[in-house]
């Protein structure tokens, strides 16, 4: 679904990181993709990239904090269960974690 900006273009790229082992069912993987983009009201998933050990979820927003937390309800109500999540800014290259929020790692 593409979002109406109303003007405020998206500043932030959330990443949710799911364990690999999710990512080995590209069909799985796929269709949690295309459900997230057609219920996600507060990002737009941008795209999905498999590497290493996570499977990252790569969403558009102007308000990370919203996209995290409506991302996780809908994955868990998918039975998918994240590894983290976090954000930075469209020009920028530091991540900032928010999920979990305990974990000191970026």
């Amino acid at each position: 679904m593409k979002l109406p900006w109303h003007g405020n273009k998206p500043q932030c790229q959330v990443v949710i990181e799911l364990p690999a082992a999710a990512g080995g069912d590209h069909d799985k993987m796929a269709e949690c993709e295309l459900r997230l983009s057609r219920l996600m009201t507060s990002g737009e998933v941008d795209l999905r990239e498999v590497g290493g050990e996570v499977v990252g979820l790569f969403m558009l927003t102007s308000e990370p904090e919203a996209c995290v937390r409506e991302a996780l309800g809908h994955l868990s109500a998918m039975r998918v269960q994240p590894v983290a999540a976090g954000f930075r800014t469209t020009r920028g290259q530091e991540f900032t974690r928010l999920w979990p929020a305990d974990d000191p790692q970026p």
